[in-house]
């Protein structure tokens, strides 16, 4: 489920087993989408974001948003562990052997200048605690994750991004 050709009958193409958690390496196809493709596949993640509030106990989080994104063009990542709380998230990270999320993007997809990002791409701000906050550029200047106070996904003006990978 979700892991590719090279795990569907549970073995990779080296022989190992299926691990759970981040630890297995994604396999995605290389095509190349349009930006037309790539704007209605991140159109088809955002509704399903949209109108959740960030919640730690479930499935609307940075993470989730990321992961979902990656998987709407053509990327294929292993299941995001489950955490019920912010320090959660953080041994969940740590459990992976990344000290932070740009880390963790960094092991999956190349990074890339912020200016040179496109609709679809993983885009990361300051955010709060010890986490910055993954989300998905929408062309021009707007990007869509979450924003303090306000309930469900909003299109975010941001001119300090920390970091931003292209799927």
């Amino acid at each position: 489920r979700g892991m590719g050709r090279a795990f569907a009958n549970g073995v990779g193409f080296n022989g190992q087993r299926r691990r759970r958690g981040w630890r297995v390496s994604r396999h995605h196809d290389e095509r190349t989408m349009t930006l037309n493709e790539r704007a209605e596949a991140t159109q088809k993640v955002v509704l399903k974001f949209r109108d959740k509030p960030f919640d730690w106990r479930t499935t609307a989080t940075c993470i989730h948003l990321a992961r979902a994104q990656a998987a709407a063009l053509g990327h294929s990542l292993p299941v995001v562990p489950q955490f019920r709380s912010a320090l959660g998230a953080c041994k969940a990270l740590k459990a992976a052997g990344a000290d932070s999320l740009p880390g963790l993007l960094d092991r999956f997809f190349p990074r890339i200048p912020a200016a040179a990002a496109i609709v679809g791409d993983l885009v990361t701000i300051q955010g709060e605690a010890d986490f910055d906050s993954i989300t998905v550029h929408s062309g021009g200047q707007k990007i869509l994750g979450w924003h303090r106070g306000v309930s469900g996904m909003v299109p975010i003006e941001a001119s300090e991004f920390t970091g931003a990978w292209r799927l």
